[in-house]
């Protein structure tokens, strides 16, 4: 298993949509305690997205402004219902 392995390909038919968010599905897996292979490719993409992660980054993100307004718009306070992607990298940063 390598990282630059991972690739994604969305057909223009559903860009046009206005396909804004993409995920993805696995198949076949093993549930095993750990994955040498995995855990590689984790601590890459883990030391590759705090070598460029900073509170500011994190306070302009334009996705993250999204949760945001999308809280403000309903009423949701920003403060007690922080986005899960946000928490995760306010937590990638306190403990970085």
């Amino acid at each position: 298993m390598q990282l630059n392995n991972l690739s994604f390909n969305i057909s223009r038919n559903v860009l046009d949509l206005g396909l804004t968010c993409s995920c993805f599905i696995i198949s076949d897996l093993c549930n095993r305690e750990t994955d040498a292979g995995f855990e590689v490719i984790k601590e890459q993409v883990i030391r590759e997205v705090r070598s460029e992660l900073s509170p500011e980054k994190i306070k302009n993100a334009h996705v993250l402004c999204g949760f945001r307004e999308l809280h403000k718009s309903i009423g949701c306070s920003n403060r007690k219902n922080i986005a899960a992607s946000e928490n995760l990298l306010k937590l990638l940063l306190q403990f970085s």
